[in-house]
């Protein structure tokens, strides 16, 4: 008995499986735009806040705790980021276009405030891989949130938009297109 229970102590509490280039790298750059899961940097912002299981349950009020911490800190890359991948994985559970819209332009406005800080704000490295994600996630989230009626067209145009937190007033210039 006295040797089993030294050989079982004696093993690792994990195991390691190699992966593939392409598996490795889907594991490293993953996002809700790639996988529909969330990224590992989003993932590890909810676990600062300790936020991960309120957002499965009641994602509303995880964003408004989160929200409420990148105000609080103002140049927060990671909250930044996190409240853009978020909002827009939000959007795409929630049923009903009409309902979705408000954290489609959520999504839009964290991840245009990611990629273009206030003058006093360092911005994202180009390198970081955050930049394309949220890029990505501000192109996709606009284009969903102008979305037709009919699915195929996006119809951009002026006017006072419902957020999850408040309203924004959006100005159009079709002659700037």
């Amino acid at each position: 008995v006295g040797l089993s229970l030294s050989i079982t102590a004696c093993a690792a509490p994990f195991a390691i499986h190699r992966l593939s280039p392409q598996d490795a790298q889907l594991a490293l750059t993953g996002n809700v735009l790639t996988t529909g899961e969330l990224s590992g940097f989003s993932e590890i912002v909810l676990r600062k806040y300790d936020l991960l299981d309120s957002y499965k349950e009641d994602p509303e009020t995880a964003l408004a705790t989160l929200r409420a911490g990148a105000i609080a800190k103002p140049g927060c890359d990671d909250e930044l980021f996190a409240l853009a991948e978020l909002s827009y994985r939000h959007a795409e559970k929630t049923a009903g276009h009409c309902c979705r819209r408000p954290h489609y332009l959520a999504a839009a406005l964290y991840a245009y405030a990611l990629l273009f800080p206030g003058p006093d704000i360092q911005p994202l490295e180009l390198i970081d891989a955050r930049t394309r994600i949220a890029a990505d996630i501000y192109n996709r989230a606009l284009g969903e949130a102008f979305e037709s009626k009919n699915g195929n067209d996006v119809d951009l145009a002026a006017g006072v938009y419902q957020l999850p937190f408040g309203q924004i007033e959006l100005a159009f210039d079709p002659t700037s297109l």
